[in-house]
């Protein structure tokens, strides 16, 4: 999906990535995120999580849409 963005967001979106990443192996929390993927039906993981991921970026895009237009 980030090779449809342009190379700063590209970027940005790698960096956030790997923050998280790091930030779950710190705390030690991918033991409960592996749990609860695990106990989530198909449906969810299907259709749930990326319906959730659009939202958010969405969400984070309608700022900088925003800044641009006005």
């Amino acid at each position: 999906m980030t090779a449809l963005l342009p190379a700063p967001w590209q970027r940005a979106c790698a960096y956030r990535t790997d923050l998280l990443a790091v930030l779950f192996g710190w705390l030690g929390s991918w033991a409960a995120v592996w749990s609860w993927l695990t106990e989530q039906s198909l449906i969810t993981l299907a259709v749930g999580l990326p319906v959730a991921r659009a939202v958010a970026f969405a969400a984070f895009s309608y700022a900088d849409i925003r800044r641009v237009v006005l």
